[in-house]
């Protein structure tokens, strides 16, 4: 079974194409799935029933499926655990900067299951690598956050399980499908991706002139003290 989140929009325009169907159906179906956040396709309703029959019989809308979720009763920090479909776990962090939902609204989202990198101080560096996950799972971390909160003003930080730069491509295909206007329509500055320091996976960001913003986890300022916490150089 294929999952629909894991193409971008020019992938998708090429499948509707073989299907008989015109480039506008593939906006509407992003819009459906980021900004309306539906979770089935029967609830495309300016679809033709046949388009979502057959949509239905090739792919899955939700590459995700939602085990807990977690308050803190201090700040109002939620957790959330998914489950895939190969039965491994991730977690996304939905973060109220001043304990409401007036203020900064941050979601915080994996982009590995588990992580290679070896971090002193990083649960999920016990776990170790098991795999990377796709635009698709990236993606549905914010559908299910958003779903769950009711809310869509949010910034995106990858801080959460994994190393984003060591899953570039995927990484960059769904920060890519964030910030489409007919989507979740998430600015380029609403969008942080984090990395430990992978120098080539940096300078081939720097290279391709991507808007998001990066941010550098240090930890420590000196090497020689950062190495013993965090053995990634």
């Amino acid at each position: 079974m294929l999952f629909i989140k894991d193409y971008n929009f020019d992938e998708l325009r090429e499948i509707f194409t073989s299907m008989g169907e015109k480039e506008y159906r593939v906006r509407q179906l992003f819009n459906w799935m980021y900004e309306k956040n539906v979770s089935s396709f029967d609830e495309m309703s300016n679809f033709s029933k046949d388009l979502r029959a057959r949509l239905t019989g090739q792919f899955r809308l939700s590459p995700l499926r939602l085990e807990d979720r977690l308050m803190s009763e201090i700040d109002g920090t939620e957790k959330f655990l998914f489950r895939t479909h190969d039965d491994q776990f991730i977690e996304s962090v939905f973060l109220r900067n001043d304990g409401t939902d007036e203020g900064r609204l941050t979601i915080c989202i994996s982009s590995q299951i588990g992580c290679q990198m070896g971090c002193r101080f990083c649960e999920t560096a016990k776990i170790g690598f098991i795999r990377n996950l796709s635009p698709g799972e990236i993606l549905d971390q914010i559908c299910h956050v958003r779903r769950m909160t009711g809310l869509k003003n949010n910034n995106i930080v990858f801080m959460g399980m994994g190393e984003p730069f060591r899953n570039y491509d995927n990484v960059l295909k769904a920060a890519d499908v964030m910030n489409y206007t007919f989507g979740f329509h998430i600015s380029v500055r609403k969008i942080t991706i984090s990395t430990s320091g992978i120098l080539p996976a940096i300078e081939r960001y720097i290279d391709e002139k991507r808007p998001y913003n990066l941010a550098l986890s240090l930890n420590d300022t000196l090497p020689e003290k950062r190495v013993v916490h965090m053995p990634v150089e």
